[in-house]
C-alpha cells in the first residue's frame, strides 16, 4: 500500500479584477506601483473594478464585512467600474468648483 500525500490548498485572501465580489464591505486595494494601498467600499454581486492607471494589475483584500450596506439607500444602485487615481479626483473637484 502506497501513501500519497495530498496537499491542502489554502484559499487566497486576495481577489482580482473581474471576479465577483463575494460580500459587501471594506476592501484594501493594492496597486502595482503608482500609488499606495487604500480602502474602498464595495457591494456584493458586482465585479471587482479595474484601476484607471494600472488597469487589471490590482488586487483586493476584505478588511471588514458589512452586509448591511447592500440595503443602504446611499449604496443601492451604485457600482464602481473603475478606481480613479487621486489626481483624477482632484481634477474632477477642480472642474466642479470652477463650473
Amino acid at each position: 500500500m502506497s501513501l500519497v500525500k495530498v496537499e491542502e490548498r489554502i484559499p487566497s485572501p486576495f481577489f482580482r479584477v473581474a471576479e465577483r465580489i463575494p460580500e459587501s464591505g471594506v476592501y484594501r486595494v493594492y496597486h502595482s506601483e503608482h500609488r499606495v494601498s487604500h480602502e474602498v467600499t464595495l457591494v456584493a454581486g458586482h465585479d471587482f473594478p479595474r484601476c484607471s492607471v494600472c488597469d487589471r494589475n490590482v488586487h483586493f483584500e476584505l478588511l471588514q464585512s458589512a452586509p448591511e450596506i447592500a440595503e443602504d439607500p446611499n449604496f443601492r444602485g451604485l457600482r464602481l467600474f473603475e478606481i480613479p487615481h487621486p489626481q483624477e479626483e482632484d481634477w474632477a473637484e477642480d472642474g466642479l468648483k470652477s463650473a
